[in-house]
This record gives structure tokens, C-alpha cells and sequence, in this order.
């Protein structure tokens, strides 16, 4: 048997993992530093308002962080073997996962912002617009799905890093540039064109060098059923209580998972691959 060259083996060990640890250094610097910068340029009102009205990304998040732990292990292991066909399937899969979850959440509070903000008190209602923007952010990146991570599973961590380095860079630009003119929702802007490039561009990395994307047919399928429970019924009912319109999204969304369960990606994954 062949003895590996141990020195070998160290330099692509690290090759692989620095450039990942960089790039969550980096990415916990974009969810942290806009706060900062509107403490700085805007005062620590607008910094606490600023604050609460991003909340429900963290929540939205959880999800997002569950279901990548749950399928890292086969991805990385198909992407290492080159199975691109079971790659596909798993990453459309988990999009589809996370676009049940989440959107549920960020539809409802881009619907109802101001409401979602009274829950804090009334004077953090100014901070509407923050949410909105956030709200579509958010919207923008669950599509695309865990499309960094999937990124750095085929080996380039480096483009993740300069993906996030690029994403940082531009929300710096944006916040210094608006948030002296816009307050709160020139952040919300910046933090907006952060979120656009750490997903986008990796995004048209993995289309372009993987052959890979999250769009298929039961990711289709599952952004149309959130979008039609929590965006078209508690638009139809915007007359009614909030409840009631969130009530009746939720009664749509159920039906919908059971009549469309044989479209969605509600399967296990050991019988989709």
C-alpha cells in the first residue's frame, strides 16, 4: 500500500478549512457590523429600532441551519464522488424544505409589519420600511437555497470566502453611503445588496462550473403554495383582522400540503436519491 505524503495531506486539509473558518469570521462581522454603523452614523435609537426589526431573520435562520446540518453529510459525500444527478436533488430538495418553512414567516411579516414592530411598542413602528426590505432579502435568499454551503462542499472555499469578503464590502459601501441621508432604511438597503450578493453570486458559480441550481419542480412547487397562503389570502383579506387573514393563509397552507404532498419535497430523502 502506497503511503500517503502526510505534508500533502496537511496543505489540502488547510487549504480546504482556512478559507472556511475566514469566511465564518467574515460572515459574523455582516450580521453584526450594520448595527454598528447605524449606532455610529445615526444614534443608538435608531441602532435599538434597527435592531428589533431585523429579529425575525434570526428566527427565520433556525431553519435554514437545521435542515443544511441535516443534509451536508450526503451532499458532501455525492459532490465528492461526482454525482451531480443526486447533488442536484438533494440541494433542490433542501430548498424546497427551507421555502416551506420559511417563507411562511417572512411573507407574514412583510404583510404585516407594522404589526409584527407593536409587538416591541409602539415607537418601534418607525422602522416599517427596515422590515419590508428585510423581508424580501430574506425571501431572495432561502430561493436560492444553502448555495454556499454547497459551494464550499465542492471544494471551492476560497470563492466562499471572497463571496462573503465581496457581500461585507458592499453593505459597508451602502451603509456609509445612505445611512446619513435614509437612517435605518439605508442599512436595511445595505444589508439588502449584502444578502443579494452572498447569494447570487455563488449561485451563478455552482450554475456555471457545477451544472448545479436549486430551481426544480417541487421547489416551484412549494414557493407558489407559500406564496399563495401567506401572500395572495391575507392580501385579499387586508380589510380583516390580522389574525383572521393569517388564519385563513395557514388553513390554505395545510390543504395545500396535503392535496400537493406527492409534488412537494415532503419525502424522505432516502427515497427521493
Amino acid at each position: 500500500i502506497q503511503r500517503q505524503d502526510g505534508t500533502g495531506m496537511g496543505w489540502r486539509f488547510w487549504r480546504f478549512t482556512a478559507p472556511r473558518a475566514l469566511a465564518n469570521v467574515a460572515q459574523t462581522a455582516l450580521q453584526r457590523i450594520d448595527v454598528l454603523l447605524v449606532a455610529a452614523l445615526a444614534g443608538l435609537a435608531p441602532a435599538a429600532a434597527y435592531s428589533v426589526a431585523g429579529r425575525f431573520v434570526v428566527v427565520g435562520q433556525l431553519a435554514n441551519g437545521a435542515i443544511s446540518q441535516a443534509v451536508q453529510p450526503r451532499l458532501a459525500e455525492a459532490l465528492a464522488v461526482g454525482d451531480l444527478p443526486t447533488a442536484r436533488r438533494l440541494y433542490q430538495t433542501a430548498t424546497g424544505w427551507l421555502i416551506l418553512t420559511s417563507w411562511p414567516l417572512h411573507l407574514t411579516v412583510l404583510q404585516y409589519a407594522g404589526d409584527y414592530l407593536g409587538l416591541f411598542g409602539a415607537h418601534y413602528r418607525q422602522a416599517v420600511p427596515v422590515v419590508r426590505v428585510l423581508a424580501l432579502a430574506m425571501l431572495l435568499a432561502t430561493g436560492c437555497g444553502m448555495v454556499d454551503m454547497v459551494l464550499a462542499m465542492g471544494g471551492r472555499t476560497v470563492w466562499n470566502l471572497v463571496n462573503v469578503l465581496a457581500a461585507l464590502t458592499a453593505m459597508v459601501a451602502v451603509d456609509l453611503l445612505l445611512i446619513p441621508a435614509l437612517g435605518i432604511a439605508g442599512a436595511a438597503l445595505g444589508l439588502a445588496c449584502a444578502v443579494a450578493v452572498n447569494n447570487l453570486l455563488p449561485l451563478a458559480q455552482i450554475v456555471v462550473t457545477m451544472r448545479l441550481h436549486p430551481f426544480g419542480g417541487d421547489t416551484l412547487a412549494a414557493a407558489l403554495l407559500t406564496s399563495v397562503s401567506f401572500g395572495a389570502v391575507p392580501a385579499a383579506l387586508h380589510a380583516s383582522p390580522p389574525w383572521l387573514a393569517i388564519g385563513a393563509g395557514a388553513v390554505a397552507y395545510l390543504l395545500g400540503v396535503v392535496l400537493l404532498r406527492r409534488r412537494l419535497p415532503l419525502t424522505p430523502l432516502s427515497r427521493r436519491v
